[in-house]
């Protein structure tokens, strides 16, 4: 009997789910073995109880709607573009910021030091591309007393890791087992309150949750505190679909030695999402994104280009030279942008920070704030140039992946290489963000 063709429509920790067949069946260690993903194309044949599966064709497969879909990183549901990057090098909506150099963040720990400075921060926030911002719960955007909001959990996730990698600072947003192992050990998160990174000084710590550890060394609060941000008028949402699946970052996937760690083993550094052209522009989103029911696929709400939400960031007790790093990965040099929300891979979520003014308190904590002369705050130039200026590799990574204009170049609205530009780098890993040409 001829194998038949069909894709894979759900895989879960015990089963797996075909879109020709109505019943879902074992996961077996030669489908293991096969490294499948949803959306995948495969050929099968059933034998009584038993179903023997092979790799699909690489050929392009048409879904329902007409998109073409190949292979991995596929399976959107919409129509493609052809991808006009420069295909002598391996191009992927993600990279990789490097660590740093461990000898610098040992040296860097030490107790909290208290500064002179208590105050606030007023910032605008502008999505440069289209935004969305979910719960786990919720496919719609988020809502505050019926104001769309960025959380300020949110606000500080992406501040705190540029902070962590302008000052060479441990990491702290791995929460899979597997990859905490291969974290060198200098970097693994702080767990003595007395020994603490420059981040977890200015942020806080939690202590390392990885590990067994004494209570007394578990939590630091921190001395920086955000507010939401916050859209003042209505705004209208559109609707669309993604395939947003998580990161491929089981142990032994194919991916994790491709993306996610170096020929060594360990973590690569912190992930990062490059900006694409053709979102800063309007689109078609409805369009390019339609609506799904496909149960691959996820809808969710955003907000379209150049809306300004407002926030604020309260600090209390720093030195000029923390005030002057936080002052500095907010607002970054110019042609730097930060990434917030779902669907970065898709280019959304590019937005710039203003800071509008620096407040700091007078003498009395509970008085009102009185505004910073240039007097007072113009030693942050000088903390700010140090980062403008600094030759050290990792920062010099992030500065390119943060900038709206980059080296590579990604197709819409699909961004991910098909099955045959893969193919073209089999064996390859992803470059360093510098080696792009």
């Amino acid at each position: 009997m001829a194998m038949k063709d069909a894709k894979i429509e759900k895989i879960d920790e015990t089963s797996f789910k075909l879109d020709k067949e109505s019943k879902s069946f074992t996961i077996t260690k030669k489908f293991k073995s096969l490294n499948l993903k949803v959306g995948d194309p495969v050929k099968y044949e059933i034998k009584g109880p038993n179903i023997n599966i092979e790799k699909g064709t690489e050929e392009t497969k048409k879904d329902g709607n007409g998109g073409g879909r190949t292979g991995f990183g596929a399976g959107y549901g919409h129509k493609t573009t052809e991808i006009k990057a420069d295909m002598s090098q391996f191009i992927y909506p993600f990279n990789f910021v490097s660590l740093g150099d461990e000898n610098e963040i040992e040296e860097s720990r030490g107790p909290i030091k208290r500064g002179d400075y208590s105050g606030k921060i007023v910032c605008t926030l502008t999505n440069l591309t289209p935004i969305s911002i979910g719960s786990e719960k919720s496919t719609e955007f988020i809502k505050f007393k019926d104001k769309y909001v960025i959380p300020a959990s949110s606000l500080k996730g992406e501040v705190r890791n540029i902070v962590e990698i302008l000052t060479t600072s441990c990491i702290k947003n791995i929460k899979e087992k597997h990859l905490y192992k291969k974290i060198p050990e200098k970097f693994k998160p702080c767990k003595n309150t007395e020994h603490l990174c420059f981040a977890c000084r200015l942020f806080g710590s939690t202590g390392n949750d990885m590990e067994e550890m004494s209570v007394s060394q578990n939590s630091y609060r921190g001395r920086v505190f955000f507010s939401d941000a916050v859209i003042d008028k209505n705004v209208n949402t559109l609707t669309l679909s993604f395939l947003l699946g998580g990161p491929r970052v089981e142990e032994g996937e194919a991916a994790m030695r491709r993306f996610y760690t170096t020929s060594s083993g360990k973590i690569r550094g912190r992930k990062f999402f490059w900006h694409q052209k053709k979102l800063f522009s309007k689109n078609n989103l409805t369009g390019d994104f339609p609506q799904s029911t496909k149960k691959v696929m996820s809808t969710v709400s955003c907000i379209d280009i150049n809306h300004e939400f407002k926030f604020e960031v309260h600090f209390e007790k720093l030195t000029a030279e923390e005030l002057g790093v936080l002052v500095y990965a907010l607002e970054l040099e110019k042609g730097l942008l930060h990434k917030f929300g779902r669907a970065k891979a898709y280019g959304f979520g590019s937005c710039e920070i203003k800071v509008k003014d620096i407040l700091l308190d007078n003498t009395d904590k509970y008085q009102s704030f009185i505004s910073s002369t240039t007097k007072d705050i113009k030693f942050l130039d000088d903390i700010k140039k140090k980062y403008i200026n600094s030759t050290k590799n990792h920062i010099n990574e992030l500065k390119a992946i943060l900038a709206q204009v980059n080296k590579v170049s990604l197709g819409y609205p699909k961004p991910f290489p098909d099955r045959n530009a893969l193919n073209k780098f089999k064996g390859k890993t992803l470059p360093k963000i510098l080696e792009y040409k």
